[in-house]
């Protein structure tokens, strides 16, 4: 996802998977207050401003749509687990909401809402969407008033759909464009064939394991960036 603020992922401690069902109650307030505040740092006005955002657009014209938690992968243990992990005793939450803006009909833009270490939240970053975004299709297979919500894993530009409700097949790769990227061969354009989770653990540890030199060398330029990195994400 294209950001106009990049989130700071901060250190915790090993989490064992879990996904809230709920949207928390400061954030769902911050969701409901978003079209009436089209002034605010990611609000419409902002939008408009850096994001292209047709300026024609009125606070009127706006919807958001229902939103989905954020996770990411915890590197620190594809080291030493197994081909066989389910891939969601891998997830650690990244303490970030995301829901998706859309006019007549079409989804827009993005907004994202990151929890601090002292436990609030605030307005995190916001990106463009492209016509055929991954919103869009989620939405027309499974509208918000289905019930069925994904969480959304990401993965340092991979970006996965995972649902929960769905016993197999229940994971999606979103389709990034870049066809040199090492996944691009496993990309599903359709919601009714979602990509089976079991052979993305194998492939999550083949891509660390490959990446392990460049951030040998990264580590002695900034000692410590990879150190800790994903084991569970948070605000400032």
């Amino acid at each position: 996802m294209n950001k106009i603020l990049l989130m700071l992922l901060l250190t915790a401690g090993m989490a064992s998977w879990s996904h809230a069902q709920q949207v928390p109650k400061e954030v769902q307030k911050m969701i409901d207050g978003y079209i009436q505040d089209s002034t605010s740092h990611f609000g419409l006005k902002a939008a408009q401003r850096s994001l292209g955002v047709d300026r024609s657009l009125q606070s009127t014209d706006i919807q958001v749509g229902k939103p989905v938690e954020v996770y990411n992968i915890r590197e620190s243990a594809l080291d030493t687990c197994g081909d066989d992990l389910p891939l969601r005793e891998l997830l650690v939450p990244a303490n970030t909401w995301t829901f998706a803006v859309k006019a007549h009909g079409k989804y827009i833009y993005h907004v994202d809402i990151v929890k601090r270490k002292d436990g609030t939240w605030f307005w995190g970053g916001a990106g463009e969407l492209k016509p055929d975004n991954w919103w869009q299709k989620l939405r027309k297979t499974y509208p918000d008033s289905s019930g069925i919500n994904p969480i959304l894993i990401d993965d340092e530009g991979f970006n996965y759909l995972y649902f929960p409700q769905k016993s197999t097949h229940n994971f999606f790769f979103i389709k990034h464009g870049n066809e040199q990227f090492p996944f691009a061969w496993n990309t599903s354009n359709s919601m009714d064939s979602l990509d089976d989770g079991k052979i993305l653990v194998p492939r999550l540890k083949q891509n660390w394991k490959n990446g392990q030199s460049f951030r040998d060398a990264y580590n002695k330029k900034h000692p410590g960036t990879f150190n800790n990195k994903s084991t569970e994400g948070g605000g400032k």
